[in-house]
């Protein structure tokens, strides 16, 4: 049986999502290019679409903290894109390896930019009256 040529759909919706949110250089260019050769899921798409959301939230409530994650966001896009240029030409074993890396990073940076817009919320609440 032959194993799937397809990066995960997580990382392929961050690669469209960071072509469409980044600023238009030809980095990003290339990391939507790559995630528009290969399927997604709805509800990989949904997960990411909020993650993505809630980073744009925190760009309102919290400036430092978005700047941080904004740039992560975009490092890790630029790097994914760059895998998923060379990924059929590595073993499934390796594949299997790096798209497992490639889903840790996603997930930890979602769950940090929750995090911290968990935290700014919470402290605007604080200074209310």
């Amino acid at each position: 049986m032959k194993k799937s040529v397809k990066l995960p759909a997580l990382l392929l919706v961050c690669l469209a999502l960071a072509g469409c949110q980044a600023n238009k250089n030809s980095q990003n260019r290339d990391a939507v290019k790559a995630a528009e050769k290969l399927a997604t899921t709805n509800n990989q798409r949904q997960q990411l679409e909020l993650c993505h959301k809630q980073l744009e939230a925190l760009k309102l409530m919290q400036a430092e903290s978005y700047n941080a994650l904004f740039s992560e966001f975009n490092r890790v896009m630029s790097g994914a894109a760059s895998y998923a240029n060379v990924r059929n030409d590595i073993s499934a074993l390796n594949q299997d390896t790096v798209d497992a890396l490639y889903r840790y990073r996603v997930n930890s940076l979602c769950s940090r930019i929750d995090q911290a817009l968990l935290t700014a919320l919470s402290r605007q609440d604080d200074s209310l009256p």
